[in-house]
């Protein structure tokens, strides 16, 4: 699926916990995530590792990259972020999405704490009994 989609699946975590109320494991966080995951571009990888250069990347190793090369090691004060830093992490992010699903990411507006706490009680509500 990576593949088709353009990119290398390099590495992935996955966590899992146990349900309290049966006992079965199972996983509980995203799978298969930039945040999660690291890809890499498959198109230029060969070119690029001939040459020396790191792959392209398209995850969250490119902004710990972008920190590091500041000398920001997670100390103190971060950096500020200019804008098309944050543009070009976005486009990684939403190009895996995109190449994953083969849909076009809809940002949704409004209140999102809200929409979060409602899927929230939803998810309870029909997963669980509130103890």
């Amino acid at each position: 699926v990576a593949r088709r989609a353009g990119f290398i699946l390099v590495d992935t975590k996955y966590e899992f916990g146990r349900d309290p109320e049966t006992g079965e494991i199972v996983l509980i966080d995203e799978v298969h995530t930039p945040d999660s995951s690291r890809f890499w571009g498959y198109n230029t990888y060969e070119e690029k590792m001939s040459k020396g250069e790191s792959p392209d990347i398209y995850d969250k190793e490119f902004m710990r990259l972008w920190f590091t090369s500041l000398g920001y090691k997670g100390e103190g004060e971060p950096p500020k972020i200019p804008e098309e830093v944050i543009l070009e992490f976005r486009k990684r992010y939403v190009s895996v999405y995109e190449g994953l699903t083969h849909k076009k990411l809809v940002i949704a507006e409004g209140d999102v704490n809200g929409r979060i706490a409602t899927n929230i009680q939803l998810w309870l509500v029909n997963n669980h009994t509130i103890k």
